[in-house]
C-alpha cells in the first residue's frame, strides 16, 4: 500500500483517524481540522431543522449539487441517520492509532466543540493540539496561511 500522511477536516479528520487506527503501519501522520469521534444531543440539536435541504439555502444546495449531484439527498440522509443513530463513533479505535496526530481546532467551533479536540489530545498516544482562540469550525480557511503553515511544518518535520 505504501505509507502516507493524512490531512482531513471535520468528517475527513475522522477518516484519517479511523485510516491511522486501520492502517498503522501505512499512515505516517495525521492532521485533524475540527474532527471528533463520538456525537452528544448537544452536537445533534442543531442539525434537526438541516436534516432535510429543503431547509438549506438555495446556494448551499446548488453548491453541494455540483459536487454530489443526483446522489446529494441520498447521501446527506444516510449521513444524518448514521449521525443520530451512534454517540460513539470510534472511542475505542483511538488507541489504534500510533502514529504522531496534530489535533487542529477552533474555540468557537459551533458545529464540533473544542472539547473534542481535547478529548482527542488525552486519548492519543502521540497527538498535539492547537486551539485558536477565535477559529470556527472551518477555522482553516478563515486563517489559511497559519494553518497551512502550521500543518505543512508538521508534516515535514521528520
Amino acid at each position: 500500500m505504501g505509507q502516507y500522511s493524512i490531512l482531513g477536516f471535520s468528517e475527513g479528520g475522522r477518516v484519517g483517524l479511523v485510516m491511522g487506527a486501520t492502517y498503522p503501519n501505512e499512515i505516517l501522520k495525521i492532521v485533524t481540522i475540527g474532527a471528533s469521534c463520538y456525537v452528544t444531543d448537544e452536537e445533534r440539536n442543531p442539525l434537526r431543522p438541516h436534516r432535510q435541504i429543503t431547509n438549506w439555502g438555495p446556494s448551499l444546495v446548488d453548491e453541494m449539487r455540483v459536487i454530489y449531484g443526483d446522489e446529494l439527498e441520498p447521501l446527506w440522509d444516510q449521513f444524518v441517520e448514521t449521525y443520530f443513530k451512534y454517540t460513539d463513533i470510534f472511542k475505542t479505535d483511538l488507541a489504534a492509532i500510533t502514529c504522531p496526530v496534530f489535533i487542529l481546532h477552533g474555540e468557537q467551533d459551533q458545529i464540533v466543540p473544542v472539547e473534542h479536540g481535547r478529548y482527542l489530545k488525552a486519548h492519543l498516544k502521540n497527538g498535539t493540539l492547537y486551539t485558536s482562540s477565535k477559529g470556527p469550525h472551518n477555522f482553516h480557511i478563515t486563517d489559511h496561511a497559519l494553518v497551512n503553515y502550521m500543518a505543512q511544518t508538521f508534516l515535514l518535520e521528520y
